[in-house]
């Protein structure tokens, strides 16, 4: 069973702010609280990506979801994501959540906010993927912030399987950039 713990962070012009209260995190102010700001939704937000710690058959990418609106928003969670080829359809499974704990992220207007996605690179050691017209090239990710129904797309070739039981990524939770 997984237990989820309630946290907040605020981001703003002084970097993340933390803190803790009797009920387990609160923000700074009031104002900025994740119940007093609307969700951050696809309208409000750029989608980017970082790529690093290359190797050994599997890579680690920052996704990055920029609130360029003019007023504070929040999100929490974990962001669906997925490889897709031509006209946006999916290949393989979705990405699996970790097992760290989520948090709200409040986003002023220009801060960002970042989920690790890990990729499994190395297909063909991949059951369900192992012989060639199994695999195929993704044109891209897939990404929903947390609570949207409108997706983001994000160019980003990557080997895929064609079966929709491979499990090739797993995403964390947002955290402060």
């Amino acid at each position: 069973m997984t237990t989820f713990h309630r946290s907040t962070i605020v981001i703003g012009a002084l970097g993340a702010v933390l803190l803790p209260t009797a009920g387990g995190f609160a923000t700074a102010s009031p104002a900025a609280a994740a119940g007093t700001t609307p969700r951050c939704t696809t309208s409000v937000l750029t989608l980017s990506h970082t790529r690093h710690d290359l190797g050994a058959g599997q890579s680690y990418e920052r996704l990055v979801l920029r609130n360029i609106g003019r007023h504070t928003c929040h999100l929490r969670g974990f962001p669906g994501v997925s490889y897709v080829v031509e006209a946006g359809r999916q290949v393989s499974a979705a990405a699996s959540f970790t097992d760290q704990r989520r948090v709200t992220v409040v986003l002023a207007p220009g801060r960002s906010t970042v989920a690790v996605l890990h990729a499994i690179d190395v297909v063909d050691a991949v059951p369900g993927c192992s012989q060639p017209a199994q695999q195929v090239r993704a044109l891209g990710l897939r990404v929903y912030p947390p609570g949207s129904r409108l997706a983001m797309y994000l160019p980003d070739p990557h080997p895929a399987c064609t079966s929709a039981t491979a499990h090739l990524l797993d995403v964390g939770p947002l955290r402060a950039n």
